[in-house]
């Protein structure tokens, strides 16, 4: 049972105007316990009424406290937005507490302005006034947007890198789950929506790196999430960016981490815990139905389509692989930071191993643009004379030739895939691929861990300086770089056999 209490000592006519709210609450919370606080006079319009189990009436500032203090409320709803009530909410005990936005300033600045729209403009127009125009009882309705109700528009800003988005993935399900919205979108880099579009989810573009970066790229994203007229933004990315967007976007709720750049720009904020994986630390974001548990478990797969199956027939077929007949292992050497990346010639000695391991073992490159010299530079190390050598058919290099789509398309068909901490190994294990992740600079209590039975992070687990840095650096601090250095080519073949297992 839901316990929710809203404070709202105003006017007759303000405590009329609750109805349509507490209509709404009951309707999405039946068993909620609802209290209302009012002025004594006012008591009489909600005493007897079957939307409100019990009528608090304010006494004081002091003695109200004391009778509320004692209390434990789930919400806890300011719809009078006045120092008196401010107080109150700030020492009652509540779950969830939000004081709803009176705009009364904006208000009275527009006044003059809509006055000359409805003598100019046509009647659609006016009805598509901003919220501090609106009536009041449907600014107390959109309070309730907090809670999950009225939610019809959501959008979930991530911005962050390629495994941040394919984690992201759980959170927009569990979204269209327990909300239903009639929209959902998501506002992601340009490189990174496919990974969106291609389960249904409508895509909203930042080039922040490009296009659209500086203030004027600012503003145009702002201006394209402004049309929607979200509802609710739901931000488990943790930039001030993310947040100064949401707000400056007129967006009702938005709901983010409590450790965020742009905390302070939100309606909620949620607690953050580094040990969680992330995909599940993401799902945090939606404590706001307090009464809503998960639906089930948390679903991290990522699903391969017909138009998937098709697409990795056909770039299988281009470069003569059989997948009845060989046994295909992915290897992703690259990631945008330099000291995550293993080194070079020993991705290049586990390639070789991995070949010559089965006799019908194939090695395919797999990566970016970004990565093709990392990638030479690991195919000269096996086709040297250094003792590496394997006929060419047996590695493959399709690094920087594949989208993100058709990347997702054929990794589900490997048989096993290696890579450093980065997007691609998210990716993998969204497949259920046996994954094998080297960590260097970073390490899995930061939440960016493989997930999966068939999963193995290979690391030195003793270095008293790991992890250096959230996203690793440039450049190792402190100029040994062991955390990589110390990882060796048996080590990483043992975690293969593991997961093969």
């Amino acid at each position: 049972m839901l316990n929710i209490l809203i404070l709202r000592l105003s006017s007759l006519g303000d405590v009329t105007l609750l109805v349509p709210a507490l209509q709404a609450i009951k309707k999405a919370y039946p068993e909620s316990h609802l209290t209302c606080l009012v002025k004594k006079q006012y008591r009489a319009i909600l005493d007897g009424s079957s939307l409100v189990d019990e009528v608090q009436v304010y006494e004081g500032f002091w003695p109200t406290l004391r009778a509320l203090r004692g209390r434990q409320f789930d919400v806890l709803l300011d719809l009078h937005a006045v120092l008196r009530t401010r107080l109150l909410a700030l020492f009652i005990h509540a779950n969830l507490k939000h004081t709803y936005n009176k705009d009364t300033w904006k208000r009275y600045f527009m006044v003059f302005f809509h006055q000359r729209a409805k003598a100019s403009t046509s009647k659609s127009i006016i009805q598509d006034r901003p919220q501090h125009m609106r009536h009041t009882s449907d600014r107390y309705l959109d309070a309730l947007k907090v809670i999950g109700i009225g939610v019809d528009r959501v959008v979930v800003f991530q911005t962050a890198f390629l495994g941040d988005a394919v984690l992201t993935l759980p959170l927009m399900r569990e979204i269209q789950k327990r909300l239903g919205p009639k929209k959902l979108c998501v506002l992601t880099r340009s490189e990174h929506a496919a990974i969106f579009e291609r389960e249904g989810y409508e895509t909203i573009k930042d080039d922040k790196r490009g296009g659209d970066s500086g203030f004027a790229g600012f503003w145009r994203v702002r201006n394209r999430l402004k049309t929607f007229n979200f509802d609710l933004a739901i931000i488990p990315h943790r930039s001030l960016r993310s947040a100064a967007l949401a707000w400056c976007a007129g967006i009702i709720v938005k709901i983010g981490f409590g450790n965020s750049v742009g905390w302070w720009l939100f309606t909620r904020q949620v607690p953050f815990h580094w040990k969680e994986h992330d995909s599940e630390r993401n799902l945090r974001l939606l404590d706001m139905l307090p009464n809503k548990p998960l639906l089930g478990s948390v679903e991290s797969r990522i699903p391969i389509s017909q138009e998937d199956r098709l697409a990795a027939k056909n770039i299988w077929s281009n470069i003569e692989v059989n997948l009845a007949e060989d046994f295909v292992i992915g290897i992703a050497p690259g990631s945008k930071w330099e000291t995550k990346r293993w080194l070079a010639e020993r991705f290049a000695a586990l390639a070789c191993a991995l070949a010559n391991s089965r006799a019908n073992a194939k090695i395919v490159f797999l990566g970016g643009p970004e990565d093709r010299n990392l990638c030479a530079d690991i195919l000269n190390f096996c086709f040297s004379d250094s003792g590496f050598r394997i006929p060419d058919s047996r590695l493959l290099n399709l690094v920087g030739k594949l989208s993100l789509k058709e990347l997702i398309a054929i990794t589900g068909d490997l048989k096993l895939f290696i890579s450093n901490d980065s997007g691609p190994m998210h990716i993998a294990c969204g497949l259920g691929v046996p994954t094998v992740a080297i960590f260097g600079p970073t390490v899995r209590g930061f939440g960016f861990y493989p997930k999966g039975k068939a999963t193995k992070v290979v690391e030195v687990d003793d270095l008293e300086c790991r992890p250096c840095a959230l996203h690793g650096g440039r450049a190792c601090p402190r100029g040994h770089f062991l955390c990589m250095r110390l990882i060796t080519v048996d080590q990483v073949l043992k975690a293969c056999e593991e997961v093969l297992a």
